[in-house]
């Protein structure tokens, strides 16, 4: 589960970016880019984005015009010239590659004719598949000069980062530009996916939370069975003068290494097991999919729920059948039933 969740995250963040920034429409000069270059180790996209209409032979949709005006994505950088479009998109327009494509943005345009809306002619030049519902559905990738000529302005308004950078150090390299930066987070972006995985991930623990409840009610009823046939013996060693409490606290001892030690010895277990899943595994999906493998994510908080959860359900039920064994078990009328 935090294999599959946490591929879907990175797919989504590799095309989106981690942190967006957004701000009206303005030219940034080659000063303050290279002040955004000077970050250590950045990852960014500075873009224009528009929404507006693709238009084939009277098919249309909705799309998200993209044109890169200075990245150093090696994801998506490529895209800079004419037209490049999902297959997603290119399989609902029926478009192929060289064809000519109509962009149209219906808050650009041109008074002079009647308020008629701009519109641009394009070529489509490739596809490219992200395996992102997002990006595949709506997102169009469009050379700046195209869009400028749509525009008549070759400006910016987003900035993508798409890698872990402090806002400060963003702020600063604009430092002095006039440019007003508000920054979103992909996780406030996408808040209904993350709601929507964090419950799936609460569901399957709350399943292994069961089955551990189940595994431990089975234990407890077996630990009932062979305290009520040792039940002769702890007469004896009570005989001896060992008193009731000490029984019950060598007993609770013996339970609480023995728990401890299954525990441990289940987690060393599933860490062989998905060991041998991640390199032995293969694909088991059909292609259609995009796992096709089994993506396996090993993090501490996953050995900390492996170990903790059975430790904690299986100790308290065998705590509890103790206390009443013990509380119910009269060594006298014991030693009085063998004679």
């Amino acid at each position: 589960m935090n294999g599959l969740q946490s591929n879907l995250k990175e797919r989504s963040q590799n095309w989106q970016g981690r942190t967006i920034y957004t701000f009206r429409e303005a030219h940034v000069d080659k000063k303050y880019l290279d002040n955004l270059k000077k970050i250590p180790s950045i990852n960014f996209s500075l873009e224009h984005q528009l929404e507006g209409i693709l238009n084939y032979n009277g098919e249309a949709l909705p799309v998200l015009f993209r044109s890169i005006i200075e990245s150093n994505n090696k994801l998506i950088s490529p895209f800079r010239d004419d037209i490049s479009l999902t297959y997603d998109i290119a399989l609902n327009l029926g478009v192929s590659k060289g064809d000519k494509v109509d962009m149209l943005i219906p808050h650009i345009v041109d008074e002079f004719f009647g308020d008629l809306p701009r519109t641009k002619t394009g070529y489509v030049s490739d596809f490219f598949n992200s395996n992102v519902p997002e990006v595949d559905q709506f997102q169009v990738f469009v050379g700046k000069e195209t869009l400028a000529e749509l525009t008549r302005a070759n400006n910016a308004n987003k900035l993508i980062i798409f890698n872990n950078v402090g806002t400060e150090a963003i702020e600063k390299a604009f430092q002095g530009s006039g440019i007003n930066l508000k920054p979103k987070s992909w996780n406030l972006l996408n808040s209904g996916l993350l709601y929507a995985l964090n419950l799936e991930k609460m569901m399957m623990i709350f399943l292994f939370s069961s089955l551990t409840l189940l595994i431990s009610q089975t234990i407890t009823c077996g630990l009932l069975l062979i305290f009520n046939k040792l039940k002769f013996d702890f007469a004896g060693l009570w005989v001896l003068g060992i008193p009731k409490k000490s029984l019950f606290t060598l007993s609770l001892k013996f339970l609480f290494l023995l728990i401890f030690f299954l525990s441990v010895l289940g987690v060393l277990l599933g860490k062989l097991i998905v060991a041998l899943l991640d390199n032995y595994g293969g694909n088991i999906m059909p292609d259609v999919f995009v796992e096709t493998g089994i993506p396996v994510l090993v993090t501490p908080s996953s050995y900390l729920f492996s170990f903790f959860i059975p430790f904690f359900i299986s100790f308290t039920f065998c705590l509890f059948s103790l206390f009443g064994i013990y509380r119910k078990q009269n060594h006298l009328e014991t030693i009085r039933s063998v004679s």
